[in-house]
């Protein structure tokens, strides 16, 4: 099935073909590299949804600390003791948050081969959330002015996490999946451009194969009319 098998059959043929095929090996690869991005950001965008919903869980707590004059001591030290709970597992989102054994969350870029050749790569850095890194170190909602102060500073970090999902929302969508369909179309260009330098042209090949074959009949027939003929003249001779 393939026109050149070795490099006598096409020297320059074989060097062209093997240089495309090096290419396509890289951009196969890079398409593999980008889902396994798209895969990472995803994870990071899963987790920064899981912690948006313990601040607005947080934020209820605040709004409901700051109405003190409705509410008991005991009211308050039992919002008090969830909203400490909140914020551990925020922090434990932080530390826990994997993609393989990669942690998501840190202060390092995240560099993503997305090409076939050197330094075609894209990064994104998706930073800590942890309490502290978002605002939070403290919350303190055992008074109404702790809790009115908690709502402000609540309110700065969903802003914060907010932001991180917008851009990594944004690099997924128009990093990631336009370096993909990039890639795609560079590949498919590449294997086609391959395939007509190394692959046998089976219609060329076929209409020889059958001129080949006309031939051959045509002459099997031209052959076996020779011999009738010659037959027939011994027969006249005897006769």
């Amino acid at each position: 099935g393939l026109r050149i098998n070795k490099a006598a059959d096409s020297a320059s043929g074989i060097v062209i073909s093997e240089t495309q095929r090096a290419q396509i090996n890289g951009l196969e690869q890079s398409v593999a590299n980008i889902d396994r991005a798209v895969n990472f950001v995803q994870t990071a965008d899963g987790a920064l949804s899981d912690v948006n919903s313990l601040l607005l869980n947080l934020r209820q707590l605040a709004v409901d600390s700051a109405n003190g004059g409705a509410h008991t001591s005991a009211d308050l030290t039992a919002n008090q003791t969830e909203a400490t709970n909140l914020l551990a597992t925020i922090d434990s989102i932080n530390t826990r948050t994997k993609f393989g054994s990669l942690s998501v969350f840190t202060t390092n870029a995240s560099t993503f081969q997305v090409g076939a050749f050197q330094n075609e790569t894209e990064q994104v850095t998706v930073s800590s959330v942890s309490t502290a890194s978002i605002g939070l170190g403290t919350v303190t909602l055992t008074t109404q002015s702790g809790a009115s102060n908690a709502i402000t500073a609540i309110d700065s970090a969903i802003a914060t996490v907010s932001a991180k999902r917008g851009q990594i929302g944004a690099f997924q969508k128009n990093t990631l999946t336009s370096a993909q369909g990039t890639v795609k179309t560079q590949l498919q260009n590449l294997q086609e451009a391959e395939s007509s330098l190394r692959d046998t042209d089976f219609t060329s090949e076929i209409a020889k194969f059958t001129n080949e074959q006309i031939r051959s009949q045509a002459a099997q027939t031209v052959l076996g009319l020779a011999n009738q003929n010659a037959q027939s003249i011994v027969s006249l001779l005897r006769g």
